[in-house]
Parts: structure tokens; C-alpha cells; sequence
């Protein structure tokens, strides 16, 4: 049941016409929105989203090989070239038998 408020409209119409007011209300301001706080993550969720990464390289068709190197982990990733902070995509597919060359 909708409550009148006495005045002619009725609760609905009080909340509703509220918030038009509120929203017009607000102002703009020159300044440029702020940036949300980037939220660190965890060494367990990094290696998460490495494995995924790595999981998708695979489904692309790089052949993604590893090997332990005292603390480290040390990735090959045939097909892919780093250059200039940039990765370079080799223009040969290369296969698992290609790898083993």
C-alpha cells in the first residue's frame, strides 16, 4: 500500500522526484575524475595468471617449455620474441617437433 503524504503525492512520488532534485543538484567539477586505487596482488595470484597466460600462449600455438633454475623459473617461449619492452610474434608457427630440433 502507497502512503499519501498529505500534500498530493503520494511516498513514491516524494522519493522520485527527491532524487531528480538531488542528481541536478550535483556539480561538475574541472577536475579530472580520480583513479581508482590499484589493489596489489598476491605471489599465489600472479602465478595464477601466469598459468592462464601461459595456457593461452599454448592455445595460440607457441610452444611454452620451462625449466627450474635454482629459485627461479626460466620460460622459453618458441614463437615470440621480446624487443624494445615490446613482444615480437615470429612470422613461423612453430611446432613441438620444431622444438625438439
Amino acid at each position: 500500500m502507497v502512503e499519501d503524504t498529505g500534500n498530493g503525492e503520494n511516498e513514491n512520488e516524494k522519493v522520485r522526484s527527491n532524487m531528480v532534485a538531488n542528481s541536478s543538484n550535483s556539480q561538475k567539477s574541472d577536475k579530472p575524475p580520480t583513479k581508482k586505487t590499484k589493489k596489489s596482488i598476491t605471489r599465489e595470484e600472479a602465478a595464477e595468471l601466469l598459468a592462464s597466460a601461459i595456457a593461452y600462449c599454448n592455445q595460440a600455438g607457441f610452444v611454452v617449455t620451462g625449466h627450474n633454475y635454482g629459485l627461479s623459473l626460466r620460460l622459453q617461449i618458441h614463437g615470440l620474441n621480446y624487443s624494445d619492452d615490446n613482444f615480437v610474434v615470429t612470422s613461423e608457427e612453430v611446432t613441438t617437433k620444431d622444438k625438439e630440433k
